[in-house]
């Protein structure tokens, strides 16, 4: 674990879920999503939502966060990546 103030390291399962959290209380539709974090298709933002593992791109994951109001971040570190949420 990499302690940063202020966040909250999580499994990807428990930052999905809190990205889930947010796009329902955003109101917004992935199509609105897609059309804001201007990407091609609406699967990329479906697959920010359904998957069991992350496969869409940290930058895509990172601007459906933001679109949602969800504070986080992605951070890579020796080939392993960690999940942060905002406490």
């Amino acid at each position: 674990m990499i302690p940063i103030k202020g966040y909250e390291q999580v499994e990807y399962t428990d930052f999905k879920a809190a990205l889930q959290a947010n796009f329902t209380k955003s109101k917004k539709t992935k199509l609105q999503i897609a059309s804001e974090i201007k990407v091609d298709s609406t699967n990329s933002v479906r697959n920010t939502f359904t998957d069991v593992k992350q496969t869409s791109s940290d930058k895509v994951l990172t601007s459906v966060m933001k679109a949602v109001g969800l504070s986080g971040f992605v951070i890579w570190i020796f080939g392993k990546k960690y999940y942060y949420i905002k406490k």
